[in-house]
């Protein structure tokens, strides 16, 4: 994998990450379905593209391996078959699919399925190291010191693998197939930000000599002592993206999760050429004009059929909302009754009647219960694929929803279907396609619309409705994750609406912006509307290489949210040539007026919340005005007399007793009743997001909680407790005053939803060391939601493309999610 390379491959082992994976790359990434028979291209080294070539119609794949789409995904259906089959498989796909294309693996991010199989055929193909990184920070699935983690606890203490054969590694070493290097994050982080590259020009200079003189050089050398494989430990998507800019410089392949797909793709898309040069920007709007465009609907669907294989916990919920807002019906069919189709074909038959039947009525979920049975579930997949079929025959154009991989892959080789389209992500997992036009003709007749596919009860309560409500619009270009339409014809409610304030100009503000912006995992929670400069919005696509318009309206109710466009209340404050990375007063002064016009939205009912881009507390003073952050002054904004700062990340939730003042005046400030507060604050947002009964744990101000007066002088018992004692007595579970130290161990191993810090730096500490990258700062206690990323301006980096978006995109999220609660 180098630089100069021209798009992605991707090999999954299974469908849904297959599809969450395409998700992130262009709209429109096409997803190879390989032949899901063991034979086909397992068992011998015969080649995928072969196998696929059987069919007149299938030629496009063998196309596709070495001219076709600048990404491309393929699907192996691997993940449970026989571990030397799926090594074959993935030793085949390399062989067939690599050609010049940078490669990821993607693998599970519990480790399950043929991850040393995996790793053995890929070692065996490169001729460079191997990179696995199979972290994946946006669920809080870590690796430090070789060791995965699932939410601060190691993965082999967990029930991840309950349903598995065997027991889940303890280390990552475990599931290498040859001896490996580990890179730990202190290593990693020692290298320079997201040019890490840069620590292997030698090394690719010497490729560079090489390559010209004819000289053997064995880059798998350079910088890792000769090993082939190596182990990264990652927490974040910056140690990911370093660990991507570490495989481009060494000519490695990479294995990992979505979150290193899209670490690579966002790397990729980076490496276009600066917006100095205008022959340079020329060059950006033909590249961006020869992505992919995403397939439409060809039909509006009659009906959605959703295909429920899963036994997840989580089910019920989906189930319940989607049934209360839409016109939809619940059919149950037990583990027990589809295994014995296998034996009486009738009984399928009479099955599929009432299927069909209950579709011509309603949409309608199709639901496997009793899995816990004695039934062999394997061949439960293609049971309810054949189920499918023979329903929908003739029926008319249909779209089908599937959470489980294996289900939804079963469907598909039932069809006949052989390449999809991914077009975008409806919430992180549940991933909207259609069918390729180079797939070959589906089986039976059947109609196949669009198709949705998630992993087993991933999202949320609503995850089910939001899929619903993509499939009947008929429009993949549309914002569709409205709730939609219950089944007494109430109208479809728009999505929140959420002021974006741009931040300060000559930070990253802008940038984290123009990526939130588009991310479809935002859209499907939010209609966005940028409070800033469209000038220099427009700057910052050129500095990300992003084709996107910027579109100047003069109200939220303007706004037309379709992907690709971002509207902006354009207060045009900003001189065009204003530096990136120089403290301005001009820029702090437009920062508070981005505010101000933001708050007057939300206190009129236009917006529905605020999230803020990060502002300079040195420019904003500057400019005159003497707020020591966001949280101060929207309180002054809204008339709003007291506000407490809460930060959220994967693994923690913090909420601050004080906040921007010196740690002497803090503890003077601090009392019972300040306490007490803040504490109701906090278990009243919790309760507000869901949580029935928050188990909060409220910090000690001294060492040991003053270990019974030997540190400090009784400020716990004259500060704290008095606001325990009082908040118990109204039935909330407040536990204190606890050591910090103790208070965010027990937190980050799940002990606690919410730690109640009693300043600044005890409570920012933590926060930033267990999940800077997706923490949020929420502002609790105003008429008004805000969150607002968790980090600053970092002038050091802006205007360069290097910020991690992923902080703004999560406070997005938030904020939307809050709106609608």
């Amino acid at each position: 994998m180098s630089a100069g390379e021209s798009g992605v491959l991707v090999i999954a082992d299974d469908l849904s990450g297959a599809a969450e994976v395409a998700a992130t790359l262009d709209p429109g990434t096409p997803i190879v379905l390989t032949p899901s028979s063991a034979e086909s291209a397992t068992s011998s080294d015969d080649s995928i593209a072969e196998a696929n070539a059987g069919a007149e119609s299938d030629r496009p794949f063998t196309e596709a391996a070495h001219t076709g789409p600048r990404n491309l995904v393929v699907d192996l259906d691997c993940r449970y078959l026989p571990a030397e089959s799926a090594g074959a498989r993935t030793s085949a796909a390399l062989r067939d699919f690599g050609s010049s294309r940078a490669t990821l693996i993607k693998v599970d991010s519990l480790l399950r399925g043929n991850i040393r199989a995996a790793l053995a055929a890929t070692v065996g193909h490169a001729t460079g190291p191997v990179f696995f990184a199979p972290a994946l920070p946006q669920q809080a699935r870590t690796v430090v010191g070789g060791v995965p983690f699932d939410n601060g606890i190691r993965l082999s203490s967990t029930r991840a693998w309950s349903l598995e054969d065997g027991s889940a590694p303890e280390l990552l070493s475990d599931l290498c197939p040859v001896p490996a290097r580990h890179l730990g994050l202190d290593e990693l982080r020692s290298l320079p930000s997201t040019d890490a590259a840069d620590v292997f020009d030698n090394a690719a200079d010497s490729r560079d000599t090489a390559a010209s003189s004819e000289a053997s050089v064995d880059v798998s050398n350079v910088g890792f002592g000769g090993e082939r494989l190596i182990t990264a430990d990652a927490e974040t998507m910056e140690d990911l993206t370093r660990i991507v800019a570490l495989a481009e410089a060494t000519s490695a392949i990479l294995v990992g999760t979505s979150a290193l797909a899209r670490a690579l793709a966002e790397r990729r898309r980076r490496e276009l050429p600066a917006p100095s040069d205008a022959s340079a920007l020329a060059d950006v709007g033909d590249a961006a004009a020869e992505r992919p465009e995403p397939s439409s609907f060809p039909r509006t669907p009659a009906r959605v059929l959703t295909l429920l294989g899963t036994a997840a916990e989580r089910i019920e919920a989906q189930i319940a909302h989607l049934l209360d807002h839409s016109d939809t019906r619940v059919l149950d069919f037990p583990a027990t009754e589809v295994a014995a189709w296998a034996d009486d074909p009738r009984r399928l038959d009479d099955s599929a009647v009432r299927v069909r039947a209950a579709l011509t009525e309603s949409h309608l979920v199709v639901r496997l219960t009793d899995t816990g049975a004695s039934v062999d579930p394997r061949p439960l997949p293609g049971l309810l694929a054949e189920l499918t079929t023979r329903a929908l025959s003739g029926f008319g154009p249909i779209a089908l929803a599937a959470a489980g991989g294996e289900t939804a892959r079963a469907v598909f080789d039932r069809l006949g279907v052989h390449r999809i389209e991914a077009i975008r992500e409806i919430h992180p997992g549940a991933v909207l396609s259609t069918v390729g036009t180079a797939s070959a003709s589906i089986a039976d007749d059947v109609d196949l619309a669009a198709v949705v596919t998630r992993p087993g009860g991933q999202g949320g309560p609503d995850s089910l409705t939001l899929i619903h409500a993509a499939l009947t619009t008929g429009e993949p270009t549309t914002t569709t994750a409205a709730i939609v339409a219950n089944h007494e014809g109430e109208s479809m409610n728009a999505l929140p609406t959420v002021a974006v304030t741009m931040g300060d100009g000559a930070g990253v503000g802008p940038e984290i912006c123009i990526a939130a912006c588009l991310d479809p995992s935002v859209l499907a929670v939010a209609a966005p509307v940028v409070i800033g400069d469209a000038a220099r919005l427009e700057q910052a696509a050129q500095v990300l290489g992003t084709a996107v318009e910027v579109r100047r309206v003069d109200s939220p109710s303007e706004a037309e949210h379709v992907p690709g466009v971002i509207n902006v209340i354009d207060l045009a404050l900003l001189p065009g040539d204003l530096p990136w990375g120089e403290l301005s007063p001009v820029a702090g002064d437009a920062a508070f007026r981005y505010i101000e016009r933001a708050a007057q939205l939300a206190m009129s009912g236009e917006v529905q919340a605020i999230c803020t881009a990060p502002l300079n507390k040195e420019a904003l003073h500057s400019a005159g005005h003497k707020y020591p952050g966001h949280t101060e002054m929207l309180a002054s904004l809204t008339g709003t007399e007291e506000v407490s700062m809460m930060l959220s990340s994967p693994k923690l939730r913090v909420i601050h007793v004080t906040t921007h003042i010196g740690l002497i005046d803090a503890v003077a400030k601090i009392e019972p009743g300040l306490v007490e507060r803040t504490v109701r604050r906090g278990h009243d947002a919790l309760v507000r997001a869901g949580l029935e009964r928050p188990h909060i744990g409220v910090c000690a101000i001294n060492p040991h909680a003053g270990e019974n007066g030997l540190f400090g002088y009784g400020e716990e018992e004259e500060k704290i407790t008095p606001a325990i004692t009082k908040l118990r007595a109204d039935g909330i579970d407040a536990v204190g005053p606890l050591s910090a130290d103790t208070a965010f161990f027990l937190a980050g191993r799940g002990d606690y939803d919410l730690i109640v810090a009693m300043y600044h730096d005890q409570g920012h500490g933590p926060i930033k060391v267990l999940g800077i990258d997706a923490g949020v700062n929420i502002t609790v206690g105003l008429p008004v939601i805000r969150t607002s990323v968790d980090h600053g301006t970092a002038f050091d980096i802006a205007g360069t493309g290097k910020v991690d978006t992923e902080s703004m995109s999560e406070a997005m999220r938030q904020a939307a999610a809050l709106a609608v609660v």
